[in-house]
Formats: structure tokens, sequence, C-alpha cells
């Protein structure tokens, strides 16, 4: 049987090696569908069966039909070369794209929408790709739409696929051994911790506005890093049908997110996932396992956030402000607590202000301002989904950007404790770039009046540095030292072998 399979596998190159002749393309394609058949039917290896294909005269069929081919000869065909691109044991060479191209030469082929579907499916499970799922829905509905057209009965899979969003329902979760008693809040989530050494045994449990936990090695509940286990639940109702995004913002780690006992999101990247709840109550659950020295998940439920450019941040920020309007620029990397949020203490102003607040993690900004200043915009910029913004803050314009505003909490502020380092010719300087954060009031021909910044804080004052002439004559003064130190560390250029013992 072996020897066989691998004459099948040496065909394509004895049919290569053959001179091409339009008149023998379709009995050479005839014969290579039936090798590649029995490839896959005998030896159940649709990867091989595939590869087949696509190296005899068989391929040269995929892009035009040849005139020795009837119509449902050459659909046949390329039915099987669907077939066996949307299989999921070929999911590595699953080509949506290809069957999409005999959907726009046959888009009353039933069969090409099946496989387009399948062929997503396959890749969505695989990747996590929300824009893969969208496809597979796509491709569906209009194969199920074809169907009735067409008076043929649709797979009960697929419409099932379909009734379900494209999700599909998990074996179980870990409420059957954390949570067996059911006990479920209702607005708010029941988290439970635990080792994932001894996964059986709770460590602790509370009850949590937010799934959100940011810690390092062993410093929550005493659990090492990476050892870390969580599981919340909690019941949320909708009075309409709403539409909402699901991001996921988490270090070395894997997230599974189910709703209603639907598997909504199961990985380990930073995703945003959208998700339509229906009028009513839903029980969302998470359960997350933690892979790194460092432990940061949060998960936050919100409306759908629209990135600006700079051209359209400009085009909305001149609807709103001022020509006395201040800007106050807030750079972080990440929060310092388990909540993932940061408390922001706007200071008393006459003047209006727009925040302009940028972060690597994704946080959750608190903003505090009791002395009433009009706030006229606040600007968001962070590195991974997604940032959120709440508190005093009624009527306030936010908008995300997909730009950079600056380098966070190294913006080109002097920092006294980050040393210059120059060696052999080479130079390496914080903050040596300047001072960045003047982006976006530079589009209305201004400049940042107030800078916060730290690495890792819960709380700042907004601003804690005044953009004095003074502070912006030691930020020029500290780049003419840093520019002269570079030019003299890279006229010390480094030896060369042949000049060691000169």
């Amino acid at each position: 049987m072996k020897q066989n399979i691998y004459l099948f596998l040496l065909l394509p190159l004895l049919l290569l090696s053959q001179p091409y002749n339009k008149d023998e393309v379709c009995e050479k394609a005839r014969v290579a569908v039936e090798q590649a058949k029995l490839i896959h039917k005998r030896f159940n290896d649709p990867r091989n069966a595939l590869l087949f294909l696509n190296a005899t005269d068989f391929r040269n069929i995929t892009y035009r039909k040849p005139a020795c081919m009837n119509d449902k000869e050459y659909l046949s065909y390329l039915d099987y070369f669907s077939s066996l691109d949307a299989d999921p044991k070929n999911i590595q060479y699953n080509y949506g794209s290809l069957i999409e191209q005999f959907i726009r030469k046959y888009p009353d082929h039933l069969y090409f929408y099946k496989a387009a579907g399948l062929s997503y499916e396959n890749q969505y499970k695989q990747h996590k790709n929300i824009r893969d799922k969208e496809k597979s829905l796509k491709y569906y509905k209009k194969y199920i739409s074809l169907a009735k057209k067409k008076n043929i009965r649709a797979d009960k899979k697929i419409v099932a696929y379909i009734d379900a969003g494209g999700l599909r329902k998990a074996k179980s979760t870990w409420g059957k051994h954390l949570n067996p008693k059911n006990i479920i809040p209702k607005g708010r989530f029941q988290a439970i911790y635990i080792n994932t050494k001894n996964p059986k045994k709770i460590v602790a449990s509370e009850v949590v506005e937010n799934v959100s936990v940011n810690y390092a090695y062993n410093k929550f509940h005493g659990i090492e890093s990476q050892h870390f286990g969580a599981y919340w639940v909690g019941k949320f109702y909708y009075p309409k049908e709403t539409k909402k995004m699901i991001y996921i913002s988490q270090s070395r780690a894997t997230t599974r997110v189910i709703i209603d006992g639907y598997v909504v999101y199961d990985g380990e990247n930073r995703r945003g996932v959208a998700y339509t709840f229906t009028k009513g109550e839903h029980t969302i659950e998470v359960e997350y396992l933690n892979h790194w020295h460092t432990t940061r998940i949060s998960m936050r439920i919100m409306k759908k956030v629209i990135k600006l450019n700079e051209t359209e941040l400009q085009k909305a920020l001149s609807k709103v402000i001022t020509k006395d309007t201040k800007f106050n620029y807030v750079g972080v990397h990440e929060s310092d607590n388990k909540k993932n949020t940061i408390a922001l203490r706007v200071q008393k102003s006459k003047e209006p202000v727009v925040l302009l607040l940028r972060s690597a993690r994704a946080i959750s900004w608190k903003i505090s301002n009791t002395t009433g200043v009009k706030i006229q915009a606040i600007v968001v910029k962070s590195s991974s989904p997604e940032s959120d913004v709440s508190g005093d803050i009624q009527g306030v314009k936010i908008f995300h950007v997909n730009f950079n505003i600056g380098r966070g909490e190294s913006s080109g502020i002097p920092n006294p404790s980050k040393k210059c380092i120059c060696v052999a010719g080479h130079y390496s300087c914080s903050n040596a770039k300047g001072f960045t954060a003047d982006v976006v009031p530079q589009m209305f021909s201004k400049k940042v009046s107030g800078f916060s910044g730290k690495y890792r804080t819960n709380i700042l004052s907004v601003p804690e540095i005044e953009m004095t002439p003074r502070v912006k004559r030691e930020i020029k003064d500290y780049q003419d030292k840093v520019s002269k130190m570079r030019k003299r560390c890279e006229t010390d250029e480094s030896l060369k072998p042949d000049e060691l013992f000169k």
C-alpha cells in the first residue's frame, strides 16, 4: 500500500514533465481527479490529495473551463477541489479566497457557498480571527438562501451554526467544579481564584464589577503567577437587542469567554470580539489560565471603539475646542492595581482643557473633576485593546485614535535617574528624541500646557508639571546636552581587528 501512495505522489512530477497539449487537458484532469480521490478515500489523506491536484494539469482548469469539458463536468470537478480545500485536515491549505473566485464566476452554484463557509469556519477555529467567522456566516447564509430558492434541504449543521451565530456550545465550564451551587450575582461577577496545581481548591473568592487582575510573581493571594487561574461568572440584563464589543487584554495566557453556554472567545491573543446580546438576561463566564511570571487580564464589554486617524481627529476636535483651550497630557505604561484602573484628578483651571491619555496597556481611566473644569474632549491611545474612560465626564466627547500621540511616560521630560550610555561609538539615551507629546496640540498651532507621567501608578494629578518657559528651557538644554554627548560618542569609533596592536 505504501508503494502505491508513493507512486501517486510521484505522478504530479511525471505529468508535469510532459509537454502541454490543450486537447489533452480534460483527460489529464479526469485522471488527476481519479488519482486524488484514491489518495483521499483509500488513505484518508485529503492533504496529499489537494497537493496532488495543485501539482498536475488539473491546476489549469481551476482558473478557466476548457472547451472540451461541459458545465456539469467542470463544476463537479471544482466541487471536489473545493471540498478538499475546505476539509478541516487541510487547515494549513484552506484557500477560501480561491473558492470565492469560483463564486464570482458561478454566483448561482450552491456548493461553492457551502465550501467557502466551511473553509472560513475552519480558519476561524484555528486562528480565532473574527473576520473569518463573519465570512463563514456570510457564505453559509447565502448557501441556505439558495437552497430554499432551489427547493433543496440545507445541511442541518450549517443551519445550527447560523442560529448560534457561528459559536460552538461549550461541553462544560469551570462552574461545574468551582461554583456547583450555581450562585451567580446580577450585574456583577463572582470571581474565584485558584492555583492550577490544585485546581479544585478555591484559594479566594469575591464579587467584582469587572473581569480584571494585574500582579507579578505571587503578590495576589500568594498564588504564583505561572500557576494562577481564575473563573468569573455573572448575569447581565439587556432591555433590548444590544451590539457590544468584548475587549480582552491579557499577558501570556489563555482566556475563554462563554455567554449562555456558547464559546465567544477562546485564545491567547489580545482581541476585540463583536457580540450581539438579545433582549433579556445573559450569563457570562470567563475562564483564565496564566502562563507567565506576571498576571494581567482585563475584559471590558463596551461599545465598539472607532479609532480616528490624524485628519479625522483634527476635524472632530475643531468642533469642540476654542482659542483658549489647554491640552494636558497623561502618559503611563500600565496600572499598578488589580483592577487595571488609574484615577486622574483634574486640577483647577480657568481655561477649558482637552485631556490626552496615552498608555501601553489597557487602562480604565477614572476621571475626578471636583473643581468643575470644563473638559472639552478626551483623546485616548493605548497599545492593546481597549482602554475605557468613566467618571466626571458627562457630555464630554471621547475620541480613540490609531496613531501615536507621544511616547507615554517618557515623552521627553528629563529623567535624572536614567543615564545615557556610550559604548564603543554606540550611544543610548532615554528621552533622546525630544518632547514628543505635542502631536495633537500642533494640529491647532498649540503645545501641551501640562504633563503627567509615570511608568506604573494608581493615581495622577492632571497636570503634575506645568509646561512653563523654565520647564521647556530645561528640556531644550537637556536635548542640547544629549546631542553633544551623542556626537562625541559617535566619533569614538570602535577598534578594527587589524588596528588593535598599532
